[in-house]
């Protein structure tokens, strides 16, 4: 990856890509033409130095995913912590959380942060060996993925961890390395 930091709005052209959307449902979607959209486009295939839209969304990533209804029942009885799953995947995280869940989830998980990085394995072990060590692990369920937390404690050890990853898209929830 260049060392050149994605701006919110390639963020939110990337994020809006990796959904599959195209040139013309990007642009209607954050109100910009798609000359704009493909100028946006030149500059991420610059940044992360890939050759096309499926490279762009498939560099490795690390994703945090959670069901809103788990959200809501932590929110109802004024807890700040709720199940998330934490995982790891070099195609398009939203692609990948469906293929894994499609016949288990009672509605469409709500996938908070992706986190784009050369080093997934690394950050996806540090964020479960600290959510561990914190007593967080949730057991009896398929995986060890799973963790009783909340994105913003994520992000929260996501800056202890490198504090020039902090280039987050409050839209998007994409956090690319900061310059």
């Amino acid at each position: 990856m260049s060392s050149e930091t994605l701006t919110g709005r390639e963020i939110g052209v990337l994020t809006l890509l990796a959904r599959g959307k195209s040139n013309k449902e990007i642009g209607a979607n954050l109100f910009i033409s798609e000359t704009t959209v493909k100028g946006h486009l030149r500059n991420i295939f610059t940044k992360l130095n890939v050759l096309s839209r499926t490279e762009a969304v498939t560099v490795a990533t690390v994703y945090i995913y959670y069901l809103p209804t788990y959200q809501l029942r932590a929110q109802e009885q004024g807890e700040r912590a709720w199940p998330c799953k934490i995982g790891r995947t070099d195609r398009d995280p939203l692609s990948r959380v469906l293929s894994q869940a499609a016949t288990a989830l009672p509605e469409r998980p709500r996938i908070a942060i992706i986190i784009r990085t050369s080093y997934p394995s690394a950050w996806e072990s540090a964020l479960h060996s600290m959510l561990t060590l914190r007593g967080l692990r949730i057991e009896n369920v398929p995986g060890v993925e799973w963790f009783l937390t909340s994105p913003e404690e994520i992000l929260g050890l996501v800056r202890v961890f490198d504090p020039k990853m902090s280039n987050r898209s409050p839209d998007t929830g994409v956090i690319t390395p900061g310059a």
